[in-house]
């Protein structure tokens, strides 16, 4: 037991450490590229200016595709000497969050191989422009705080900001103009549609065409210190290579969809499942029902290698627990506090929390979906083991209050 608790609190602790440098990256520092970025944006404006004398406003960017197929109908103009091949476009990529009235998609997107660009233009002498075409929709009762989503590479320390060097006037931007007191935000009722861009070196896109790219859009708020949460943060799949849209969605249709995929902790192969266990117990207040189970053995990712202690030589297996729960009271609940256990004969697991996955808040009367993981030995727990016992014995609202009458116990046969 105690090596579980251990090993819960590293990978826990290794995915804290990435969202506060995140955040604090995104808040206190700029980087040499954020830099460069800004410098470009500034000498471009200030030319204009002066041929024109007219203030720079944001284009319309309802129908965002220049006459060469490119969604970014800037591009060429601020690239003209530059040579621009489409090599993936994704026309279906499947990005849409909608939640409390407000919604985000992704309809389109295109990665762009720029070559022959002038010297310093990149960091090498061509580079990868992924540009998509997104659009906000803000029907809530107020204001709607959105900070820019950002692609996740090989795993969450590799993360690609989204730029505006090409993109300054046609980005997805909401109509006012924030300050460090009043940061940009979309109005009640307020519509866009415009670019999100992210550039890549040769390098990175060498490396990420075959990787488990993924798309993370953050939380959404309805005040400027997202106190008062509209949208939770979701990942998406974003291949950036037809091959690997290929694998992307074969691993999607395949494996449940817990943190281990979505944070490219682990790459999994299948040992065994039952997806139809389908057992359910009533209550007053939620229905919980044990969905499935699947046994996958892990080969960590390099960031997180060393996370994954107390294994010795054996090989690692996950366990991840998928349960649906319907929500009987007449406010929202949500999925976050579930204190459960993985029970054999001889044995006791806790989830590992840093690892499940849930599908947000549910509504009255609607249903929601926790994916629980469960860490163990191959040989010496699994291999051991004849059946399994799951446990739940407290789900907790966020007002404290455990909406579960009594412990909930599932056989989950192996």
């Amino acid at each position: 037991m105690q090596k579980k608790w251990i090993l819960a609190g590293t990978i826990a602790g290794m995915l804290a450490l990435t969202t506060a440098c995140g955040n604090s990256d995104t808040a206190a520092k700029k980087t040499d590229d954020d830099k460069k970025s800004e410098q470009k944006a500034e000498k471009k404006e200030q030319t204009e200016k002066e041929t024109s004398g007219a203030k720079l406003e944001k284009k319309d960017s309802s129908s965002t595709q220049s006459q060469s197929g490119l969604i970014n109908p800037d591009l060429e103009a601020n690239l003209p000497d530059a040579t621009l091949d489409v090599v993936y476009e994704n026309d279906e990529p499947g990005i849409e969050l909608k939640s409390n009235n407000m919604s985000f998609m992704v309809d389109r997107y295109q990665v762009v191989h720029v070559t022959n660009a002038p010297a310093g233009e990149f960091d090498g002498d061509e580079a990868y422009i992924v540009s998509m075409n997104g659009s906000i929709d803000n029907q809530t009762n107020g204001d709607l705080y959105f900070n820019n989503p950002d692609i996740l590479g090989t795993d969450q320390f590799d993360t690609h900001m989204m730029k505006l060097d090409y993109s300054r006037e046609v980005r997805l931007h909401p109509e006012m103009d924030g300050t460090v007191d009043d940061p940009a935000h979309y109005k009640k009722g307020e519509k866009q549609e415009g670019i999100l861009e992210y550039i890549l070196t040769k390098e990175e896109y060498g490396t990420l065409k075959d990787a488990n790219v993924k798309f993370r859009v953050a939380q959404s708020s309805a005040d400027k210190d997202f106190s008062e949460k509209v949208s939770d943060e979701k990942v998406f799949d974003l291949p950036l290579s037809g091959e690997n849209a290929e694998k992307q969605t074969a691993v999607s249709k395949e494996f449940y969809p817990d943190s281990i995929l979505k944070d490219n902790v682990a790459e999994k192969e299948m040992l065994a499942k039952n997806e139809s266990i389908g057992k359910t117990e009533t209550g007053e207040k939620v229905d919980v029902t044990l969905d499935g189970v699947q046994f996958t053995k892990l080969t960590p990712t390099e960031s997180y290698q060393d996370a994954f202690t107390g294994f010795g030589d054996e090989n690692i297996v996950a366990a991840t627990v998928k349960v649906t729960v319907k929500n009987n009271t007449e406010t929202d609940i949500t999925l976050d506090q579930f204190s459960t256990f993985l029970s054999t004969d001889k044995v006791q697991y806790l989830d590992e929390g840093s690892l499940a996955f849930d599908t947000g808040s549910i509504k009255p009367g609607e249903t929601g979906e926790k994916y629980l993981v469960y860490l163990m030995k191959e040989k010496s727990d699994y291999g051991e083991a004849k059946d399994f016992t799951f446990r739940l014995t407290h789900l907790t609202n966020q007002d404290g209050k455990d909406l579960l009458k009594n412990e909930l116990s599932f056989d989950v046969p192996k």
